[in-house]
């Protein structure tokens, strides 16, 4: 879960910017986790590869560390055995997705 007093602490207690970083994080992985089973489907391992990449550093910025290790992992397992990433793409999906789910519901309480 995203640490939103955590990160407003780091950027001087600006509580907007770090809900503009969290927004950010959330349309990003939106358009992320798609690509991520296309780039492998077609076999586009360097794009793949990036796409993890971008999303281990947003995870490891917004103090998600567990989802940025298992990212890190799944993008060295994509430069050192491509054709073997199928489970841990599916994994750092689904993650992902519970991570945006939880978001969403979040959202839902506070505006509701």
């Amino acid at each position: 879960m995203i640490d939103r007093d955590g990160l407003a602490r780091m950027m001087d207690g600006d509580y907007e910017l770090a809900d503009r970083l969290i927004s950010a994080f959330r349309t990003q992985m939106q358009t992320q986790l798609p690509l991520l089973r296309s780039y492998q489907e077609a076999g586009q391992f360097d794009l793949l590869e990036n796409a993890v990449h971008v999303i281990k550093t947003q995870c490891r910025y917004l103090g998600l560390s567990g989802l940025a290790e298992h990212a890190e992992q799944v993008e060295a397992d994509v430069r050192n055995a491509p054709a073997d990433v199928g489970s841990g793409i599916t994994q750092l999906q689904v993650k992902l997705a519970e991570l945006l789910d939880t978001l969403d519901a979040q959202d839902d309480r506070t505006t509701s």
